[in-house]
């Protein structure tokens, strides 16, 4: 191998590395967001309960 192959594996490489530390910060931010939108779930669900029971004690 010569030196051009060897810097054109090199930044063929340094790209990959660079766009799997990007993905991973990507995931990370989707797993929080995640997490928040299944809370905000919970919340919702624990409302529409609080509700529902509401509405059968007036009917």
């Amino acid at each position: 191998m010569n030196n051009l192959d060897l810097d054109y594996l090199s930044k063929i490489i340094k790209n990959g590395i660079k766009t799997l530390k990007a993905l991973k910060q990507e995931n990370a931010q989707l797993s929080k967001e995640l997490e928040e939108e299944k809370e905000k779930k919970k919340e919702a669900i624990k409302l529409i309960n609080k509700i529902e029971e509401e509405l059968k004690k007036r009917l």
